[in-house]
């Protein structure tokens, strides 16, 4: 059997550091493949989606190629997106001319493709063929087809010039069984030769990788470390290792653990890859995995947010990656929806203390209590955080619909009311609460803008921050204290949103004045509570 092991390393992986890798790496990495054997190494995207920076390694351009001190004897691919070629009205085969000639030192064209584009791009295969290059077309999200939809894929497929047929294992839920399953099935339509691209979202990537052979599939891809989108691949140093006999080969096994010592550990430390429980979970219910990475990334997502976020994809189907989905408040609250409860039934004149999460309300709980007993404010706590006596919290809120979600069994715990702008919600949100312990506020999202009515307010970001500040202003309250609001460092996206809140915030005339009495990074007044 003719085994061909493709690490797509730079490419798969250029979802954790945006292409953009160090010179260095890519040369003793390029080394390190043509020492243990590699046959082919996919360098990276070929793309033509120029939105924020990338790096090379998301174009591969031949004359950033050229640049490169590539090994005489490696064969080098990209992989081109099916969904780039359908651009402009033209057919995808006339638009891959624009993004390859002849004259390049690139031997392998992988085409990636989702069943719906499958067979239109099949005639580039052609086109690429006529060029002088071996291709690939790896059939995305293979575990959403059905057997049928698989055997006419692979009829379709043995009428072109393809070299390879791949089927990816992109939300990682396939097992070994089902993986031999699609090999039949491909092969009752499709002579050519067969490959396997794995995730590791259960553990199963090297499983499923062996399994794939066992039933005759002769490509197997991997990645250093299994450095890739999402939980990543099967891993390239133990790829060569379980391989070794089927290829009667000898890879030099001190190259490539020198290469990840040196390179790509201390790069796994950095981007955290590797499946986890919330890969696991997404994998097991057909989850696409960035939504999980994109999750992990953003510091803004704790363990309740994402393992609410998966069990609402869990049941309106999250096989497809929608930055949307993420920012559920944002889509929810576009409506001009009122709710039910005025503020100033509770605020009007009176003096406020916002409470959030930050750890300086607890590690000034004591100076927070006697401040709470010395004035008198109305204690309003952001989401169900606990940082002082829970006698002294007149009232609690939240509005984003993840978070509502997380905690909503904690509601009916709660000794105060809860502020929601409940008349938006979901129906099956709406099913977990108990009306009898809600006000009523409504919200609408609009971009650096704030405008506060009596049922409803216009807030910038579904962030309960801006949020409690909508209504606590709308209630006509004379002072806003806050605590545990501490801001982040200028180096984290939240610090931005922060900011941009507040300074929407002060621009507005109806504003109310504001000043945090614990420490805090955000650009507003502040004074100690123990000055006042």
């Amino acid at each position: 059997m003719n085994i061909k092991l493709l690490d797509c390393t730079l490419r798969d992986g250029g979802y954790y550091n945006n292409w953009d890798f160090d010179a260095d790496l890519v040369t003793a990495y390029l080394s390190c493949m043509k020492s243990i054997g590699i046959d082919f190494v996919e360098i990276g995207f070929r793309s033509i989606i120029k939105d924020g920076f990338k790096g090379a390694y998301a174009y591969s351009t031949d004359s950033f190629l050229d640049t490169l001190d590539i090994p005489s004897d490696l064969n080098i691919g990209i992989m081109i997106n099916a969904s780039e070629l359908f651009i402009e009205n033209q057919l995808p085969e006339k638009n891959i001319v624009k993004l390859i000639n002849q004259t390049s030192q690139i031997k392998l064209i992988r085409i990636a493709a989702h069943l719906k584009e499958f067979k239109k791009v099949l005639p580039v295969t052609e086109t690429l063929k006529n060029m002088g290059y071996i291709v690939g077309i790896n059939l995305m999200q293979i575990s959403e087809a059905t057997e049928e939809d698989i055997i006419q894929y692979a009829e379709e497929a043995n009428k072109w010039p393809l070299d390879v047929l791949y089927f990816a294992d992109s939300l990682g839920s396939l097992d070994p069984l089902q993986v031999q399953n699609i090999i039949i099935n491909l092969r009752k339509g499709w002579d050519g030769e067969i490959g396997i691209h794995t995730h590791d979202s259960k553990t199963l990537a090297m499983i499923n990788s062996k399994a794939a052979l066992s039933e005759g599939a002769t490509w197997i891809d991997s990645t250093l470390t299994g450095m890739g989108r999402g939980p990543g691949n099967a891993k390239t140093e133990n790829t060569i290792i379980e391989f070794e006999k089927e290829r009667n080969a000898q890879p030099n096994l001190e190259s490539i653990a020198d290469l990840i010592a040196n390179y790509f550990g201390p790069l796994q430390e950095r981007y955290s890859w590797g499946t986890n429980i919330f890969y696991y979970l997404a994998g097991e219910h057909k989850i696409h995995p960035t939504y999980i990475q994109s999750m992990l990334e953003d510091d803004r997502y704790e363990t309740p947010d994402i393992l609410s976020l998966i069990n609402h994809l869990k049941e309106v189907g999250g096989t497809k990656f929608s930055k949307e989905a993420l920012e559920t408040g944002r889509q929810l609250y576009q409506s001009k929806k009122e709710g039910t409860w005025n503020p100033k039934e509770l605020f009007k004149g009176k003096e406020v203390l916002i409470i959030g999460s930050g750890p300086s309300a607890i590690t000034h709980k004591e100076g927070l209590e006697d401040f709470i007993k010395k004035n008198h404010p109305i204690v309003l706590a952001l989401n169900t955080k606990k940082s002082i006596s829970e006698s002294l919290v007149d009232l609690r809120t939240a509005c984003h619909p993840m978070r509502i979600i997380a905690d909503c069994e904690e509601y009916s715990k709660l000794k105060q009311k809860i502020v929601l702008p409940f008349s938006q919600l979901p129906t099956e949100i709406k099913e977990m609460l108990s009306e009898s312990n809600i006000l009523d506020y409504g919200i609408y999202i609009e971009e650096n803008k704030f405008n506060f009515g009596a049922l409803q307010s216009t807030i910038p970001l579904p962030l309960v921050v801006a949020y409690a500040l909508s209504f606590v202003t709308a209630g006509k309250a004379s002072k806003i204290y806050l605590a545990g609001i501490d801001g982040f460092n200028g180096d984290d996206l939240r610090s931005a949103e922060m900011n941009q809140i507040f300074h929407s915030y002060f621009e507005e005339s109806n504003s109310c004045e504001i000043v945090s009495i614990t420490p805090t990074k955000n650009n507003i007044p502040s004074i100690s509570l123990y000055a006042i």
